[in-house]
């Protein structure tokens, strides 16, 4: 893990006698939201596909919460002997400084795979989902209270029918910002992310373009791989996705057929990695000779995007969902 995410014990007052603006009156204190292992704040929940038990309403857009920063003088009043205090790692308040933080979006899910119903052989996967770029912000956080919107991963494409191409495409992972609420001043990430839409789905067709299998990109983003595609005299294989260098995260894995077989199955694009792994593609499974199983696409790790999906003769598999975004604040 770089210098930049080595652990910070994070500050927390959930309680300290700032009022935050009247629309925030409502939202929940950001320490359900910290991950004390990676020491950050990321939704906790995923998304998922997309199919009929999972509709595109069911998805989440965003978490957000409330981050209290307290001043040095209100730290030192603080009780020192309190056994813990209500914040992560036992910690009781977030003292005002100059902070870095890490912020990254959610990552895009991976497309849908299709399935060709006709001409005994035939498929396409879907393209993998497209990696967030971390962004870097050093910013001084002066005493107040901070909403922070944590983007949420791209919800994974639907399975596809009638064309022997990628199905469904993924949508693009949510913004993720900071917003002092004493003036509304967006201090890191993306303007308008607290009230951003997700787009959809006839939106979110025609932004994607033709469905031929291609992975996810955009300015900024580590692109996800392309789909395979097999078709009577003629097929391609799956393509890994991207992966940012100077970062952890490995790009996903293209899905696609058992080596040294004949290829039946169409398989779905490796998804471009984050701040952790693009999720494989799906592709065949086979035991003893004998084809068993399409393995499903894996979920994109934080800020990754999500693996495509397969699809062969009279089968066609969903695209996986990206990983969520999240913010990291390490003292400057």
């Amino acid at each position: 893990m770089p210098k930049s995410f080595q652990p910070l014990r994070l500050a927390l007052l959930l309680a300290c006698g700032f009022a935050p603006a009247a629309f925030a009156d409502t939202l929940p204190p950001c320490s359900a939201n910290y991950d004390a292992a990676r020491d950050l704040f990321t939704p906790t929940r995923n998304n998922t596909s997309l199919d009929f038990d999972n509709p595109i309403k069911s998805q989440i857009v965003n978490q957000q919460c409330l981050l209290t920063v307290v001043s040095r003088e209100q730290a030192a009043r603080l009780p020192s002997a309190s056994p813990r205090g209500p914040g992560p790692n036992g910690a009781a308040e977030l003292v005002a400084g100059r902070y870095v933080i890490y912020l990254s979006n959610g990552g895009d899910g991976g497309s849908g795979g299709s399935a060709r119903f006709e001409g005994g052989i035939g498929g396409g996967g879907g393209g993998g989902g497209a990696g967030a770029r971390q962004i870097r912000h050093e910013v001084v956080l002066e005493p107040g209270t901070y909403k922070l919107t944590l983007g949420a991963g791209g919800p994974g494409g639907p399975a596809c029918r009638g064309s022997a191409f990628g199905g469904g495409p993924g949508w693009g992972g949510s913004p993720s910002s900071i917003v002092r609420l004493s003036d509304g001043m967006t201090v890191a990430g993306v303007a308008g992310a607290d009230s951003w839409q997700r787009p959809t789905r006839f939106e979110n067709e025609k932004k994607a373009g033709v469905a031929d299998g291609h992975g996810g990109s955009g300015p900024g983003k580590f692109a996800g791989g392309s789909g395979g595609h097999v078709d009577p005299g003629f097929a391609t294989v799956a393509q890994s996705g991207a992966a940012p260098p100077g970062m952890p995260g490995k790009a996903g894995d293209a899905g696609g057929d058992v080596p040294g077989k004949p290829m039946r199955t169409g398989g779905g694009g490796g998804g471009g990695a984050g701040l952790g792994d693009g999720g494989d593609g799906a592709g065949d499974l086979e035991q003893r000779g004998r084809l068993v199983a399409i393995t499903p696409p894996e979920v994109g790790g934080l800020g990754a995007g999500g693996g495509g999906g397969a699809g062969r003769v009279n089968f066609c598999s969903a695209g996986a969902p990206g990983g969520n975004g999240y913010i990291a604040l390490r003292r400057g």
